[in-house]
């Protein structure tokens, strides 16, 4: 968590902003490993009110590229109140993000929503796989699942794919169901190529019916601010470099 938050004070390099920026990010994505790991997106509006949802396939998520957490889930848009939910993706375009938490990349953001692909992965729910990783090296693995029956399950997973008994995040609660997938070289490249640029960063993916999809990156995970054990244990394996900071927003 310190380390996260002395990340937040001095190393604000403008680069993090375009990666901060959920839509901005696509053409880094782009650049470091190719598109085919990206998911499909319909649409992208400065406004609420431009949404067209006779546009938009029937299934779809509905997301703001400037802050957390603003993310609407349609699997059928026939079921849905469209204007309650233009109303409130209005609300989130229209809030300033970050700043009062010390998360300054996001203030730098022009505010967007943007509709992308549904990624439905049946009754097992899609598996998360975020990577806390050190200037391109994977240093551990947060694997989460059963997010979609609202009670989340996470296992920390080492690099090596073996599984640890530590619980980072005071969320969730302690899973037993990772097993080292076919996909995990890749995984890690991906993970490993997308964090070159970066002191720390988690790179969030998905696999989806045995296909990688990148979520985003995110480079303050709950604002550095973790309650349970687990971070000061990993914090140890967390070797991130205090040289070469590049600060042009300080002060």
């Amino acid at each position: 968590g310190n380390q996260i938050k002395w990340l937040m004070l001095f190393d604000q390099d403008p680069e993090i902003i375009r990666c901060s920026d959920k839509i901005a990010v696509r053409e880094y994505v782009k650049e470091a490993i190719g598109e085919n790991y990206l998911n499909r997106v319909f649409g992208v509006w400065d406004n609420a009110k431009e949404i067209n949802f006779e546009d938009l396939p029937g299934s779809f998520v509905l997301k703001t590229n400037h802050d957390s957490g603003s993310v609407w889930v349609v699997p059928d848009k026939e079921r849905i109140d469209k204007n309650l939910l233009r109303d409130e993706v209005a609300k989130s375009l229209a809030r300033t993000y970050g700043v009062e938490k010390g998360e300054w990349c996001y203030q730098h953001i022009q505010p967007q929503a943007f509709a992308e692909e549904f990624l439905d992965a049946g009754s097992t729910g899609i598996e998360d796989y975020k990577f806390h990783c050190c200037s391109g090296r994977v240093n551990f693995l947060q694997y989460l699942y059963d997010r979609h029956k609202g009670k989340p399950k996470e296992e920390i997973v080492l690099r090596s794919g073996e599984v640890t008994d530590i619980i980072f995040t005071q969320d969730f609660t302690a899973g037993n169901r990772f097993k080292l997938p076919p996909q995990w070289d890749e995984l890690v490249m991906v993970a490993e190529k997308l964090s070159k640029p970066f002191k720390y960063v988690r790179v969030d993916l998905y696999l989806v019916n045995g296909n990688i999809r990148f979520g985003e990156l995110t480079f303050y995970p709950k604002n550095g601010n973790y309650k349970s054990d687990g971070p000061k244990k990993i914090g140890k394996w967390l070797k991130i470099s205090r040289h070469s900071v590049r600060s042009p927003y300080v002060g």
